[in-house]
């Protein structure tokens, strides 16, 4: 009788024992799920927040990286006209009326011609390819807010792009361009802010030191600014020296801009390419002459 009592307390107690074991371990299970689950939740609250901007960032940069691939190439050299506008306005040979301005684009469009972005230039001279028959880069020196104010309503009508080579130690001036306007301009996709240095002042008065200076500190505040990854550089007043080309090639741009008359082409070098400069109450016909022979 007593040993048959003892079999069955030991019987009990090892169910005792066994129960106790499988409530630890479901606790702990459940426990264990819990937090990686929740570690999940967090994963999953990091990866849809953090990365917000840097997607917005990062397309904006890809909106410069251009599908050549239907392109057409093309025999003999690279060469077209990269237009040298500044202030839509009227006082000087540097300032073109609004209403001309408007007239040269409709011109433009309606004669066929297809304007490039920085991308799409760097593109033709790279691949030796053209999206179009007839191309044309059109450019601004300075930033001016009349580029904005009288220069972008005929770019939108007409659907033209074009680039504008801004100052950036200009920012704030009353008469330069705002933020709010660059960037308005900017996500229409027609219009591209590249540099024009940060002072503005003459390279071929400068040390390599201070040319350097001029071209990484304002590439590096438009890229700051536009989260972009800027290409162009134009020099002030068109000026450059012997070590220009090389120095703005080590600062990371892609093409240099100069005002030397002319059509732009692969045998200028790519950083010292010519422009061809517009000046107010053109006919169509000197238009279309400049257009076709630069000068």
């Amino acid at each position: 009788m007593l040993k048959h009592k003892k079999g069955w307390f030991i019987l009990l107690f090892l169910v005792l024992i066994i129960s106790i074991g499988s409530l630890f371990f479901f606790i702990q299970n459940t426990h264990s799920t819990s937090n990686t689950n929740h570690q999940k939740d967090s994963s999953k609250k990091v990866s849809s927040s953090l990365p917000k901007k840097t997607i917005k960032k990062n397309k904006l940069i890809s909106n410069t990286k251009i599908d050549s691939s239907h392109w057409k190439p093309f025999k003999g050299q690279t060469e077209f006209p990269i237009l040298m506008y500044h202030s839509i306005s009227v006082g000087n040979s540097l300032r073109i009326p609004e209403a001309q301005f408007a007239h040269q684009m409709q011109w433009l469009k309606k004669n066929g011609y297809y304007t490039l972005s920085p991308a799409e230039a760097i593109e033709v001279f790279k691949t030796h390819k053209k999206p179009a028959n007839k191309i044309v880069w059109i450019t601004f020196d300075d930033g001016y807010k009349d580029n904005y104010e009288k220069a972008y309503p005929a770019l939108k009508k007409y659907h033209q792009k074009a680039t504008i080579n801004y100052i950036t130690s200009h920012f704030g001036h009353k008469n330069k361009l705002t933020m709010p306007q660059m960037n308005e301009m900017r996500k229409s996709g027609l219009v591209s802010i590249q540099s024009h240095t940060v002072h503005h002042e003459e390279l071929n008065q400068m040390t390599d030191a201070q040319q350097t200076f001029e071209f990484k500190n304002s590439k590096k505040w438009l890229n700051n600014k536009f989260h972009q990854e800027t290409s162009i550089i134009c020099y002030p007043v068109g000026r450059f020296n012997n070590q220009t080309a090389k120095l703005a090639k080590a600062a990371g741009y892609k093409l240099g801009l100069t005002t030397l008359p002319g059509l732009a082409n692969e045998s200028q070098g790519l950083f010292t390419l010519h422009r061809v400069r517009i000046s107010p109450d053109l006919s169509d016909i000197s238009y279309k002459y400049l257009l076709e022979h630069g000068m």
